[in-house]
């Protein structure tokens, strides 16, 4: 059995009586919960995630984990495969900074890097003015506070067990932006 991290608890997970009968696969940067009937609709999710990252740029020294999907799909069929029984396996990808993505995107689009950045408790007021007026229209806010919040987290992680164990590797995240803003490109949600 693969175990998703949002389906079972982490106290659960750790649980000294638990039988450890299955394989404990973490994804970063995937959210198994979102849904999708068309290509725009994802596309409108990516393209949200990258507006929300540029503007909370201003705390871009942390450090992110990206994963690819190809690479996550494959590092499960390796944990189904060859996994060990009760092992955990982080499916991550290379760790980078927030302003390390835009100067990579900014390099792949040939253009101009982002030159300021805003101050999270701005980010977070104006996430409070978000949430009140989609109260109102009843649309999701881009941002909210609690989504500030993650922006303040250490989000890199280490991928090396997966990579001894399951012959996981993950593509650079440069590999992966060359390929996913044309992609957004092409379906009209950023221009460049």
């Amino acid at each position: 059995m693969v175990d998703f991290p949002s389906s079972v608890s982490r106290m659960q997970r750790e649980s000294p009586t638990n039988n450890k009968k299955f394989v404990m696969i973490d994804e970063s940067q995937i959210h198994p919960g979102d849904y999708f009937r068309t290509e725009y609709e994802k596309s409108k999710v990516v393209a949200d995630k990258i507006a929300y990252m540029l503007i909370c740029k201003s705390q871009g020294k942390d450090k992110v984990s990206f994963s690819h999907v190809d690479d996550v799909v494959e590092g499960h069929i390796a944990a189904l495969n060859t996994g060990r029984l009760g092992e955990r396996y982080l499916l991550t990808g290379e760790n980078a900074s927030l302003m390390q993505v835009f100067d990579i995107c900014a390099t792949i689009t040939g253009t101009g890097k982002p030159w300021f950045s805003i101050p999270l408790l701005v980010i977070e007021a104006y996430g409070w003015l978000l949430v009140f007026i989609s109260r109102i229209t009843g649309k999701n806010p881009l941002i909210s506070p609690l989504t500030v919040n993650v922006i303040r987290h250490q989000w890199a992680y280490s991928c090396d067990k997966a990579k001894k164990e399951l012959d996981y590797n993950p593509r650079s995240l440069k590999e992966g932006l060359v390929e996913v803003l044309p992609w957004l490109k092409s379906l009209g949600m950023i221009k460049y």
